[in-house]
Parts: C-alpha cells; structure tokens; sequence
C-alpha cells in the first residue's frame, strides 16, 4: 500500500466521536502526516455546501472546542505524536480548499451516504485526489449523540473517545443543551 506525504480527512466533529477516531487512525496508516480539517469552522459567515449540516442546530459545538477535542483524542485516546498531525479550518468551498492545504495532498474519505460522494467530488474538483477507504457501515452519527446530549441520556458518552469524553463532556453537554458560551477551567 502505498504511503502518501500528506492526508486530509474532515468533519464537522459535532461531536468527534469513535467512528471519526477509528477514521483518522486508518488514515494516519496512509500518510506521513495527516491534516485534520474542521468543516463549518466559522459558522454561517461562509455559505459552504450540506446540506442539512449547514443549519445552525447541526452545529453546536463552536471550533475551538471541536479542535481541542480531536486533539485530545489523537493525542491521550489513539497514541498519535503531536507532530504527526495538523488540525485546520476547513471551509467547504472549492476555492478556500485550494489554499489550505499543501499541494500533493490526497483527500482520504468513507462514503457511508450520498453526502460522501458530494464530499469527494468538491474536494476532487479542488485538485485533491481522493482515496476512498471502507470502514464498514456507519454505526455513529454526529446526529445521535447530539440527540442522545439533548435527552439527557448519558449513554452518548459511550461513544466519544475516553479521554475526551473526561475533559470535555460537560462543556459538550452545555453547548448542545444551550448553545451558551462558557469558560474551560
């Protein structure tokens, strides 16, 4: 299998959650260093594509915390070294893409729905070549635990990494809850 310099997944990581983990692991096995991008970094301030995962109510959790929490997980859930990977901003518009990521870049994604063949082609039409993965069906959605927060039913945490879940679920739960700006302690 051929090893790739540089990779890019990404998500909305409403909230990053193990199917996302398992995602960027795999991933990793095909690059050298991967680049993990946070689509819907900034909210309705640019029109991207998706969707009903472009409203609002799809989009609790504001960027620094989806940030802190991916590299919570990669770092103290899957092992990565710090310096193995890059966490961006990643504004689904072909032309922004086009300036974010390092030229040579493959684009490395699960198609589990229709959304994911629209993914890979704005991501092909941005110059990336594409590699899709099979991962096996998909067993969590972002959609389910923000419902699971929502009803209270603490078993959504059985589905985020460990050690993410320990340091961030209250500010998750917050969020999802009340859409309300706090201070991490």
């Amino acid at each position: 299998m051929k090893k790739y310099n540089n990779g890019l997944i990404v998500g909305r990581f409403q909230p990053f959650h193990l199917e996302h983990l398992r995602l960027a692991v795999a991933a990793a096995g095909r690059v050298k260093h991967l680049w993990v991008g946070i689509t819907r970094p900034f909210g309705k301030c640019i029109p991207e594509i998706g969707g009903a995962r472009a409203v609002d109510g799809a989009n609790p959790l504001p960027y620094w915390l989806r940030y802190q929490c991916v590299e919570c997980a990669l770092i103290n859930d899957a092992g990565f070294s710090p310096t193995s990977f890059s966490i961006l901003p990643v504004p689904l518009v072909k032309e922004i893409i086009k300036q974010i990521v390092p030229r040579g870049t493959v684009f490395l994604t699960t198609i589990m729905e229709q959304w994911g063949v629209e993914k890979e082609e704005l991501f092909r039409k941005s110059g990336l070549e594409t590699i899709r993965m099979d991962l096996g069906a998909k067993t969590i959605s972002g959609t389910m635990i923000r419902d699971k927060i929502a009803g209270r039913d603490q078993s959504w945490k059985d589905f985020v990494p460990k050690h993410m879940r320990e340091r961030y679920a209250s500010v998750i739960e917050t969020y999802v809850l009340n859409s309300g700006d706090i201070i991490l302690n």
